[in-house]
């Protein structure tokens, strides 16, 4: 029912004038690669969020020179883009990478596709907008790992930084219940982040429902993301459309003479040299699409951008990596790592199938002609009405004591593992060891009441969606060719780890028991016929190993911030081991993923950075 209300709801947008003036659909970038700079203080591989966040930042100084280079274009500012109600329509376009994966050991249906925003702004352009940040607990654990500074007082600062929070109307607060916490939001960030003027009712019965399971509410989820709670999105409030890093970021720097944008030129390899004995980052290659081969140079360093699957292709592409992968492919070796590509995780998630019976809903409307051009009017004339809600504004960060009776005992199985047992054969010593590292740490989230091990949230339709938060499994990212234009070998390996599947059965038995509440039950939940004839834990595996996805969009983890001992492939200043002037700056970085959605995480990582690469470079 949802698909046919989301086809529906594709086919009006056309109908809808757009919500973008003009005058900003178009940008001052460099159109030509015959009209570059010879050279640039610093190149940027990737316009998404976090290459546009750095650039504006190290662009702030005017007589520094700063070129991005984006494969992909401009959205075309429609309606799919901006306005909230059209979130995912972009999905499965040619603005979506749409990078293939391999079949899978565990999961019958698991080769997803990934998507990934090809497009400037990246995924930030087409997720779901949901602004929430992870625990402390899960940035302390980066720090655990050895990275001093990025726990969740080195975090906090960058949070704030990048936001600018509106908190809800006084009438929406009463309504809802919805409280906040002022100390730990930014009022003068580039992104904006509020409350919907229109949110459904059962979102308050969601919030009910949990409490009524024991679960308590949060605060504000900014400072203690654990129980269920109210979030925000990333919209203006003044406009109510999707607010990124194109808009935020890039908009406000383009007229800088010292800010080139470069877009549909594909970077194809990095520029490295060797230099009294050192392996220096020089510059880079690309393909434009306008036809032709080039590369421009860098002054000060190379900085990649390219997102968790591509950053590791293009860094083994270009000589850093698994020394026996590159020599497979005859690739002369620049630097030995092999995490490069290691350490893949995202967050493994489930759609249950629940319908509400007595509830207003995206359903009620999305599939009316009538409805449709109503709420649609509402919305340009007022801003108002369903057109202003996207994918929700209420999540439940769930500890493994709340879904599982039995914490102790998954903790101690977790415990007797070696914990190389579950990894690829013929896993390098290093990761092994960085792995085990990561495995001690797990089992201690797992078993504290600091962080979530699950997500649920409740679609306004009754749908229930679980996801996996701290996964004990490790996936993989390897180049198939020397290619640069063919897909790199994504493998999730989700589930190869039993414990994990172990935590999901007792969440989805935990999702019936959210369901049974009395708040819920006045919604008159229906089961879908697809689960609700399950009893049995084997009926429940098989359905699991059948239905779930191992991706929530989540893609992070593969060249992860750790020592190089521990399979680490950037320092704790996100510099690539045994190559100078070169860094990582986007969700490849984080050694584990945190539990929570990630854009405003990537957003406080891309912002911690710029001030690192600007502190180290303040003398060039």
């Amino acid at each position: 029912m949802l698909t046919s209300a989301l086809v529906f709801l594709a086919l009006c947008v056309t109908q809808f004038a757009s919500a973008i003036p003009a005058s900003a659909l178009h940008a001052t970038v460099i159109q030509r690669s015959e009209d570059l700079l010879s050279k640039y203080d610093y190149i940027i591989v990737g316009g998404g969020l976090s290459g546009l966040v750095v650039a504006n930042r190290l662009s702030e100084k005017r007589s520094t020179t700063v070129l991005v280079i984006e494969a992909g274009e401009f959205d075309d500012g429609s309606n799919k883009f901006y306005v909230p109600a059209y979130v995912g329509l972009t999905i499965g376009t040619s603005f979506d990478w749409q990078v293939p994966s391999l079949p899978q050991e565990v999961l019958v249906n698991g080769n997803v596709t990934v998507t990934l925003g090809k497009v400037v702004g990246g995924g930030s352009a087409i997720n779901g907008m949901l602004f929430d940040r992870g625990a402390p607990a899960d940035y302390d654990a980066w720090q655990e790992l050895g990275n001093r500074g990025w726990g969740w007082d080195g975090m906090l600062p960058y949070f704030k930084k990048s936001e600018t929070f509106t908190p809800p109307t006084p009438e929406q607060a009463a309504q809802f219940g919805i409280t906040w916490d002022s100390s730990v939001h930014g009022t003068k960030g580039p992104i904006h982040s509020s409350y919907p003027p229109f949110i459904y009712n059962q979102t308050k019965s969601f919030i009910d429902g949990m409490n009524q399971l024991g679960v308590p509410t949060s605060h504000d989820q900014a400072a203690r993301a654990l129980g269920v709670f109210y979030h925000p999105s990333s919209v203006d409030p003044t406009t109510v459309t999707r607010s990124f890093a194109r808009t935020a970021y890039h908009n406000t720097a383009e007229k800088r003479p010292n800010y080139h944008l470069l877009t549909s030129s594909h970077v194809t390899k990095l520029l490295t040299k060797k230099s009294l004995g050192q392996r220096i980052a020089h510059g880079v290659q690309y393909t434009s699409k306008l036809g032709g081969n080039f590369s421009v140079e860098a002054r000060k360093e190379v900085l990649v951008a390219a997102g968790a699957v591509h950053t590791p292709q293009l860094l083994q592409l270009s000589g850093i990596g698994p020394k026996a992968l590159l020599n497979r492919f005859k690739i002369p070796v620049v630097s030995d790592l092999p995490g490069v590509g290691s350490n893949f995780q995202d967050h493994p998630s489930l759609v249950i199938p629940y319908t509400f019976h007595n509830a207003f809903s995206f359903s009620t409307w999305a599939r009316n002609a009538t409805l449709v051009a109503k709420y649609r009017a509402l919305y340009k004339e007022k801003k108002e009405g369903p057109f202003t809600f996207g994918a929700g504004n209420a999540l439940a960060f769930l500890q493994t004591c709340v879904v599982s009776n039995r914490t102790a005992s998954l903790v101690a199985a977790g415990k007797a593992q070696r914990s190389s047992m579950y990894l690829l054969p013929n896993t390098p010593a290093t990761i092994a060891a960085g792995y085990k590292k990561q495995h001690e740490i797990l089992l201690k989230l797992w078993g504290s009441q600091d962080v979530a091990t699950v997500e649920m949230i409740q679609m306004s339709t009754g749908m229930i969606v679980l996801a996996l938060q701290h996964e004990l499994s490790r996936g993989d990212i390897r180049i198939q060719s020397t290619d640069p234009f063919a897909h790199p070998a994504v493998n999730w390996r989700a589930f190869t780890n039993p414990l994990d599947l172990e935590l999901m059965v007792d969440a989805f038995l935990t999702a019936r028991r959210f369901i049974a509440t009395p708040a819920i039950q006045e919604l008159q939940p229906k089961e879908g016929a697809e689960t609700v004839h399950l009893r049995e834990k084997v009926e429940i595996v098989q359905f699991l190993k059948e239905e779930l996805s191992p991706s929530f969009k989540h893609v992070s983890c593969t060249a992860p911030m750790m020592p190089k001992k521990l399979g680490g492939v950037v320092d704790s200043s996100l510099r690539v081991y045994g190559v100078k002037r070169l860094r990582v700056i986007d969700a490849s970085i984080m050694p584990l993923i945190p539990s929570t959605h990630l854009q405003a995480t990537v957003y406080a990582v891309a912002e911690k950075a710029a001030d690192i690469i600007k502190s180290t470079n303040a003398w060039l």
